[in-house]
């Protein structure tokens, strides 16, 4: 009879560990899944975001392709950009001082050599 109990008793145990260790699991599985669900909702709502900076990025590209296909916008950077000069107009090209090249006829300045820590010392200390 004792067996029978001790049987009995050990049974529904077992069958409650199992259910312990499989709810475990499905609330473990559960959890990573929310996890997962939010930070899915995190990364949405911030390329939503992107999404909407570049369609207005878009929109105001477009604009400025639209106002660079004008004739008078096109007319205007020619003449300010470009250089074109239009009838009755005398280009004038200043050159700056950068620009001029030196016309002394003397050579040029060699560049002193370069030298590393230890012919630096040696130099310091034996004068050679």
């Amino acid at each position: 009879m004792s067996k029978d109990k001790e049987q009995k008793s050990t049974f529904p145990r077992l069958w409650l560990f199992v259910l312990l260790v499989l709810g475990a699991l499905v609330l473990g599985d559960l959890n990573q899944r929310m996890a997962d669900t939010r930070r899915l909702d995190d990364e949405t709502t911030l390329l939503e975001a992107e999404l909407e900076r570049l369609e207005e990025e878009n929109a105001s590209l477009e604009n400025e392709i639209a106002i660079a296909n004008t004739e008078e916008y096109v007319e205007r950077w020619a003449h300010q950009e470009a250089k074109r000069v239009r009838e009755g107009e005398v280009l004038v090209i200043l050159i700056g001082p950068e620009d001029e090249e030196d016309d002394s006829g003397l050579p040029a300045e060699p560049e002193p050599p370069v030298l590393n820590n230890l012919e630096v010392w040696l130099k310091l200390l034996i004068g050679k």
